[in-house]
């Protein structure tokens, strides 16, 4: 299951934005990985120093990266994270981090 975090800046971005941007990122990310587990949250940056407005990070297990390659998702989430800024009219950067993780997940413990 990929997890999506992101840290903005509330001076620059609105908490509707960032919102509407994780859940669409959600099911963005549900697209391209074919997974319907998808979980996303949101941070405000309480001490900024030279922050970007948007930063993404998406973890996701490391052997469901297609062919170990984590270009083969984070590209299409870039050109989708691109339609929704135009289609949002959305002015400010936003960073992606895709990182393939090799974790071991305990649930509901």
């Amino acid at each position: 299951m990929p997890i999506i975090r992101f840290e903005y800046d509330p001076d620059k971005v609105t908490a509707e934005q960032i919102t509407r941007l994780a859940t669409d990122m959600v099911t963005f990310t549900q697209e391209v990985t074919g997974m319907k587990e998808v979980y996303a949250w949101a941070n405000a940056s309480q001490i900024r120093i030279g922050i970007d407005p948007v930063d993404i990070f998406i973890e996701m297990s490391a052997h469901l990266v297609p062919d170990g390659d984590p270009s083969k998702l984070s590209k299409p989430l870039v050109a989708k994270i691109k339609q929704w800024k135009a289609d949002h009219n959305f002015a400010e950067p936003i960073n992606l981090t895709f990182t393939p993780v090799a974790w071991q997940l305990e649930i509901g413990i």
